[in-house]
Parts: C-alpha cells; structure tokens; sequence
C-alpha cells in the first residue's frame, strides 16, 4: 500500500490511518486541487476520458 497505509487493516476493517495514510491522501488531493485527477467520477467520464486518450488506463471492479 501506498507509503505504508493499507486500505484495509488485518481484521478486514478500514486501515487507513497512520502518517502513511496522511501522506497517500495528501497526494491525492494535490492531485484533484491540480486537476490531474477529477474531484468527482462515474462510469461515463472514465468511459470518455479513457476513449478520448486521456486517461491511460481504467480500473474498475467489484473489489470492496
């Protein structure tokens, strides 16, 4: 997990906490406060963004 932060923690209960969760959060919303990432998505945006080449990949699932 990113920077030492799992999302999940051992007892399949939310792990995210700790300055490793800090970190990887902090990053992520530098990345929506410099537009790199959206502040909202649904299926259609990633549908178009990735289409439209401006997204290399897409990931999705029925994961959590």
């Amino acid at each position: 997990a990113a920077h030492g932060a799992a999302l999940l923690n051992d007892e399949h209960g939310w792990g995210l906490h700790g300055e490793g969760a800090l970190v990887a959060l902090r990053r992520l919303s530098g990345w929506v406060q410099d537009g790199v990432v959206p502040e909202e998505s649904s299926g259609d945006l990633v549908k178009r963004l990735f289409s439209e080449g401006h997204a290399a990949a897409a990931i999705s699932g029925p994961w959590l």
